[in-house]
């Protein structure tokens, strides 16, 4: 495995695991793995309550030893989750040089919103609704619906997460976007040296990117009643301005074409 959860929602477990617990078992189960030759990689505390999460972490991180085996502070939306307390998680990934990640939450309510402000005030390196697939219509948390022997389709929440999905790649680094307009909200990020802008549209309109590398760039947007909507490629040169429109509320990805990253499949 690429990487371990000692425990799954220890705030929820029997008996109650705390932050200590967590770190002590990361740095004996670190010291063994590594001492036979293995790498050692672990993820935590992955509860269920983000604001619970900040306390596990401290715990875990006064653990002597046992952030060297951390690789990615965890936490879960289902309780406590706002701007602030992602807030309190961002400060202390940075401050112990840890990534962060959301890995759960599977409610209805859950929704491309949720990625966009995990993104931007959490900094997540990673996030994860629930599950890949699952047998039967999508009630919350799953990519893909599988009906039948043969039907796989792609859920309607998925489709949106697609416009921030298949752009930004592994290895992608995040760097700071500013919106003039209260109806926007711009994610950007860099992969190798292909960019990607994610645009989060309260409303329709016209849509100007400012600051993008010369080149070409693809367009494409999703909305409530439209999928996957191509629009045409633009050229610009180093400081022009790339102007795109969105009909009505929903997410619009402007991705370089050109450059050293690969173009991903679908």
């Amino acid at each position: 495995p690429d990487v371990w959860d000692v425990i799954n929602e220890p705030d929820l477990s029997t008996p109650l695991y705390s932050g200590t617990q967590i770190g002590q078992a990361i740095k004996a189960a670190g010291d063994k793995l590594v001492a036979n030759g293995f790498t050692a990689k672990f993820n935590g505390p992955s509860n269920t309550s983000t604001g619970q999460a900040r306390f596990h972490i401290d715990a875990m991180a006064s653990v002597p030893g046992a952030l060297q085996y951390i690789d990615t502070f965890t936490y879960h939306r289902y309780t406590g989750a706002d701007v602030e307390m992602l807030g309190e998680l961002r400060n202390r990934a940075v401050l112990h040089s840890k990534k962060l990640a959301m890995t759960e939450w599977y409610l209805p309510q859950n929704s491309y919103v949720t990625l966009h402000e995990d993104l931007k005030f959490g900094i997540n390196s990673s996030w994860e609704e629930f599950a890949l697939a699952w047998l039967g219509p999508d009630t919350g948390g799953i990519l893909v619906e599988v009906t039948g022997a043969t039907s796989v389709t792609i859920s309607q929440r998925a489709k949106f997460y697609r416009q921030y999905f298949k752009y930004v790649r592994r290895g992608a680094v995040r760097y700071e976007a500013t919106s003039n307009s209260g109806n926007l909200d711009a994610l950007a990020f860099r992969n190798v040296d292909k960019h990607t802008v994610v645009v989060k549209a309260n409303n329709g309109g016209t849509i100007n990117v400012s600051g993008l590398p010369s080149g070409t760039y693809g367009i494409f947007y999703t909305t409530n009643s439209a999928y996957n909507v191509n629009l045409p490629n633009q050229t610009i040169n180093s400081g022009q301005i790339l102007t795109t429109s969105i009909p009505t509320t929903g997410v619009l990805t402007v991705y370089a074409t050109n450059g050293g990253s690969p173009t991903p499949t679908p």
